[in-house]
Parts: structure tokens; C-alpha cells; sequence
């Protein structure tokens, strides 16, 4: 599996030469984000530890692709086709620097509706930026996509509005999903269970039936599955 990845700004970084030991946090001090992502997608593999994980010939969609590190996991499980979708401009230069040859790269962002949408500029998540969107229907119909095998999502909160409009006739297509869930640390636990399970239900009633919870603080992991 590739160790070398280009990172905002033309930067080269190299897996293979850090020293991976400890947690994500210890990870993120000595490289920064990189750091981190390289150990949610490449060392402890986030996408393929509960459910069904990725199979091989799945068709990967990747909402929040980055500089592509979590699509670079889903191509060494047999990824067939990947769609992968950043929004943010300097990020996706370098997502365009990564990709393989069956990787579909899209740089915007995916909305309830047609429009733009204000996202980080990452890392800076307090700074944003208008971007274009698309809803999940038009990326659908735009790359003629009949199934998806697999659908990872990680848009830092906006999980929770975007999907509203979405049909049922796209659910259908999708079998496996991945969120990374923001938790709304400013309220109440009690109430931020009933906005967790909310969201839970939502995806139970798009016929998505089995499903796990990773808790944690800031974010929680969802793994969805027919």
C-alpha cells in the first residue's frame, strides 16, 4: 500500500518514515492532521472495524475524501471503482495529486439542495468558505451510479442536514455506510442521545437495519449495513 501522499500546499509526507506507536492523539503531536488521519485510515483502518466492511469489487463513494487517505484504504480492500468527493480547493489539489487510475475525483460539496454551502477551510475548521453543492440525487444521476457498495461519510457536522431530501430511490442503491458523527458537545447528554438516535433512526428507516455505534466525545463512529 502507497506510504507517499501529497498534502495541501505541494507537501510530500512519507507514512513509512513516522513512528506510528501510541494513539491518534499522540499521532496528531508529532505530525499534525496528517498524522491523525493516517492513523484512522491507513493503521487502524476505521472503515473495515465493524459491519461488513469493504469487499472486494465494491464501488467506494467517499463524502469528505480529503487528500484521499480513506479511499487509498478502500482500494487496498478491493475497492473496484472509487467516487471521491472534496469540497475544499486546496485540499483537493492535493486529492487530485493522490488518486489512482480507477478514482473519480469531484471537487464539491453535497447539500439538502442546489447551492452553496459553507464549509471549513481545512484544517482551519473556524475559517469557512462558500462552496458549490450538488445534492446526493444530482451526484448520482451525474455519474450515472447505479449502485454504491460503499458510502463513507465525514463533512465535520453537516451529516446531520444534508440528506434530508435525499430519495429513497438512492438510498436503495446503497448498501454499506460509515459516518463519523459529530457529537453537539454543547448540550446536555440526555439530549445529545435523542439527536444520536434521531440520526440512527433516520437511516434504520431507509432500510438500512443493521447497524453498530462507536461512542466517543467529540465524535462517534456509525456503521450502517443492509
Amino acid at each position: 500500500m502507497r506510504t507517499k501522499f501529497y498534502t495541501k500546499n505541494n507537501q510530500i509526507i512519507d507514512i513509512s518514515t513516522c513512528n506510528t506507536s501510541g494513539d491518534i492523539n499522540d499521532l496528531g503531536n508529532r505530525y499534525g492532521w496528517e498524522g491523525s488521519m493516517a492513523y484512522g485510515n491507513l493503521i487502524h483502518d476505521e472503515l473495515n472495524e465493524f459491519g461488513p466492511g469493504i469487499q472486494k469489487g465494491d464501488i467506494y463513494l467517499d463524502l469528505g475524501a480529503n487528500i484521499g487517505m480513506s479511499a487509498l484504504r478502500a482500494e487496498s480492500k478491493g475497492a473496484y471503482k472509487l467516487y471521491c468527493i472534496e469540497p475544499d480547493p486546496g485540499v483537493f489539489e492535493a486529492l487530485n495529486k493522490n488518486k489512482s487510475y480507477n478514482w473519480i475525483v469531484d471537487n464539491i460539496a453535497i447539500g439538502h439542495e442546489t447551492g452553496y454551502i459553507d464549509i471549513s477551510k481545512w484544517p482551519n475548521w473556524w475559517e469557512t468558505q462558500p462552496i458549490q453543492c450538488i445534492t446526493l440525487d444530482q451526484f448520482f444521476s451525474k455519474h450515472n451510479l447505479d449502485k454504491v457498495d460503499y458510502m463513507k461519510c465525514d463533512i465535520e457536522g453537516h451529516e446531520k442536514y444534508i440528506f434530508k431530501n435525499t430519495t429513497q430511490n438512492t438510498w436503495d442503491k446503497i448498501q454499506k455506510i460509515f459516518f463519523e458523527y459529530h457529537e453537539n458537545i454543547e448540550i446536555e447528554d440526555k439530549q445529545k442521545d435523542l439527536e444520536r438516535n434521531k440520526f440512527i433512526d433516520y437511516f434504520i428507516n431507509k432500510g438500512f437495519i443493521n447497524y453498530h455505534v462507536k461512542l466517543g466525545y467529540h465524535q462517534s463512529w456509525i456503521y450502517y449495513w443492509k
